[in-house]
């Protein structure tokens, strides 16, 4: 007999595992790996933090869709023939959400848990998880994030872990303050906080 609280979650466990498996993958194959630079293990929460919010908003968009179509076929017909399938094939995802925006969406979803711990406004935070994955996937000599090896590049990799932990707890029917009191218990959050001189 399962206690309680996983009655109520199995369902939506069973949900999460199927809808969000390659979110799930990336985020707990770290988990099981032994040695793993930092580097990659932060690359891999960022990509697991946008699969996911990718999966649980798919309709996402900047602009109106239907409004976003009519630039797209515009800008098209405007491009010479030689170059449209290079410009279509870049405009296909040209109004999707920016990644930044993405994980803002997510400290907000998460709630005070995590707004609380990666500070105010979200967004500069955000910013910094962008650039220094940016730094890290498109590589370029001038860095515009975190160096990694740096204590302010571990602390960011344990906020943006925390973060995952807290939107998946949100998604397994967990309110932000029952996230609160269950990480208040965690040893790695309040270390981190600890860190962060929280």
């Amino acid at each position: 007999m399962l206690p309680g609280p996983l009655v109520r979650c199995y369902p939506n466990w069973m949900r999460l595992s199927r809808d969000f498996r390659d979110a799930l993958n990336l985020f707990f194959g770290p988990r099981y790996a032994d040695g793993m630079y930092l580097e990659v293990s932060f690359l891999l929460v960022a990509q697991a933090l946008e699969v996911f919010h990718r999966t649980k908003y798919p309709a996402a968009t900047v602009i109106p869709a239907d409004e976003y179509a009519r630039i797209r076929t515009a800008l098209i017909k405007a491009t010479p023939k030689q170059h449209r399938n290079l410009v279509s094939a870049r405009l296909n995802h040209g109004n999707d959400p920016f990644f930044k925006t993405r994980i803002v969406e997510l400290v907000h979803y998460a709630g005070p848990t995590v707004t609380s711990l990666v500070g105010q406004p979200p967004d500069r935070w955000a910013t910094e998880v962008k650039n220094t994955r940016n730094d890290l996937t498109h590589w370029n000599p001038v860095r515009e994030g975190t160096e990694p090896g740096t204590q302010n590049f571990f602390d960011m990799r344990r906020q943006a872990l925390t973060l995952m932990k807290t939107v998946l707890l949100r998604e397994l029917g967990f309110s932000a303050s029952e996230c609160t009191r269950l990480l208040a218990n965690n040893w790695e959050y309040r270390h981190t906080r600890a860190w962060a001189g929280q």
